[in-house]
């Protein structure tokens, strides 16, 4: 009779753990979401800013030319 209250016992805690753990990954789920709607909102921002301002360059009768990326190159030479 021990034996089975003590696996009854274990049961309940391992399923209030896991009712927990899917509580914790479902709040860390919507946090993940709204970051990635404010990445996606942050390129939308700059596509609609690179076109406005080739609209304005166009309108002013001179060309807008985008940035490009930057790129560094290291080497360290050791020795």
């Amino acid at each position: 009779m021990v034996e089975r209250s003590c696996i009854l016992v274990h049961i309940c805690s391992a399923e209030h753990i896991l009712t927990f753990i899917f509580q914790a990954n479902k709040e860390k789920r919507g946090v993940i979401f709204k970051r990635a709607e404010s990445y996606v909102k942050e390129y939308r921002d700059q596509e609609k800013e690179k076109i406005r301002l080739a609209r304005l360059a166009k309108q002013d009768g001179s060309f807008y030319i985008p940035a490009e990326p930057k790129l560094i190159f290291v080497v360290r030479i050791k020795g």
